[in-house]
């Protein structure tokens, strides 16, 4: 998805479970493949867009990923969603958030089990990202 697909608030793209399915009844499995290209979800140059309520388990690498630098995302939320099972000892499980990123939204999510993080920022630079009111336990 390019920058093109969102251009503001208005347009934001949802990408989310069917909100009368029972919770975790929308399971997304990410590929096995091992660290970085094993994600779930990556996104790239993205912006406006909100990933709300899906089980996402099984991936190799970060259930979430956002890339960054030349191939960053803004105004990402990710809401209500299960992140579990992801990654391993020597790869990112959870939410992976590189550098840029600007305006980050983690709310609301179960984030457990996963390999070495359960949400990482892996560049200094960037944000703000606002993490607020997550369920982060058991992770590498």
């Amino acid at each position: 998805m390019g920058w093109a697909a969102a251009r503001s608030e208005s347009s934001r793209i949802v990408i989310q479970a069917d909100p009368a399915a029972p919770v975790g009844s929308v399971v997304l499995h990410g590929v096995v493949h091992q660290c970085a290209s094993g994600h779930a979800i990556r996104l790239q140059q993205s912006r406006f867009i909100t990933i709300r309520g899906l089980t996402i388990t099984g991936a190799g690498g970060a259930g979430i990923a956002l890339l960054g630098g030349s191939k960053q995302n803004a105004a990402i939320r990710i809401e209500r969603n299960r992140i579990m099972g992801n990654g391993g000892p020597e790869c990112d499980g959870g939410i992976t958030i590189a550098a840029g990123n600007v305006g980050t939204l983690i709310l609301n999510n179960v984030i457990i089990a996963n390999g070495r993080n359960g949400i990482a920022t892996v560049d200094p630079e960037g944000g703000p990202h606002t993490i607020v009111q997550n369920t982060i336990h058991g992770n590498g």
